[in-house]
């Protein structure tokens, strides 16, 4: 009786205790299934960073209702920046950039263009020299 008293007391703390549960069963589904931690920093900061966009919502939609009034743009103000997080998130073109950029296997030597003859160094393929201008 003294849990469900207070449980009904709090129940911002019942939310609380819920959102830790979910977190420890999903660390321990990962780990079971050889994915590695979940209960990351990085992880943890993200989640809360993405939560915080809930929250300000839900602020914003509270502060209308106790005004009396309804907003109706919420659910659409939500699908929108739903589909921004999307597009940031599942950006393929992004995604292949930073992966190249990480694996360096598309670095090479720096070829000098034909536009290249004002630079303080000059560079002859055909000859295999490079002059060194001084200024």
């Amino acid at each position: 009786m003294k849990v469900q008293r207070l449980a009904e007391d709090n129940p911002a703390a019942v939310l609380t205790v819920v959102f830790i549960l979910l977190f420890v069963a999903t660390d321990i589904v990962n780990r079971a299934q050889g994915d590695g931690a979940f209960l990351t920093l990085k992880q943890i900061s993200t989640t809360f960073l993405y939560a915080a966009v809930l929250g300000l919502m839900s602020a914003g939609q509270t502060l209308v209702m106790l005004t009396g009034g309804v907003d109706l743009s919420v659910a659409t103000t939500a699908t929108a920046g739903a589909l921004g997080n999307f597009i940031d998130v599942f950006d393929p073109a992004r995604a292949r950039a930073e992966r190249d950029l990480d694996s360096r296997e598309h670095q090479g030597e720096a070829l000098p263009s034909p536009d290249d003859a004002d630079l303080p160094v000059r560079v002859d393929l055909e000859s295999g020299t490079a002059r060194i201008r001084k200024h």
